[in-house]
């Protein structure tokens, strides 16, 4: 089964209620650019972030070395539903501080985040396929 990598330069986040967390990226200057990497029948995606900005890079880091992802659903080509398992409380505290210290996120609902697993949908908008030395293969806007 072949694996696909791809950076995601647009995007927008929502938890389960539909309520966005995350902004859309703008091509090219993203503060959180999603690395996703998913095999052909979409039964698994890892989700990591990188980042350029020192505001989030503690954070980030902190949230993708903790978590894993299961429980894909794609509603068609551009949107991927899963759930973030969030493997200890350090995983949990950060993703929190990460969605309460920008502006444009909005915070959990309390019941919510306290759950084991938090189920997110991405909506992709612009992704770049590359290849394992960081080539891009493709562009594609949904």
């Amino acid at each position: 089964m072949s694996m696909k990598q791809a950076m995601i330069l647009e995007f927008n986040f929502y938890n389960s209620r539909n309520a966005l967390i995350s902004y859309t990226a703008k091509a090219g200057t993203p503060e959180l650019t999603p690395i996703v990497i998913f095999n052909d029948d979409a039964s698994t995606l890892y989700f990591n972030f990188s980042t350029k900005s020192r505001h989030y890079a503690e954070i980030a880091s902190a949230v993708h070395k903790r978590i894993t992802v299961g429980n894909i659903y794609t509603n068609r080509r551009s949107t991927f539903q899963y759930e973030l398992e969030l493997l200890d409380s350090k995983a949990h505290e950060a993703l929190y501080d990460l969605c309460w210290r920008e502006e444009v996120f909005e915070m959990f609902d309390e019941d919510e985040f306290r759950a084991d697993r938090v189920v997110f949908r991405i909506v992709i908008k612009t992704a770049q396929f590359i290849d394992e030395d960081d080539q891009i293969l493709e562009e594609v806007k949904f």
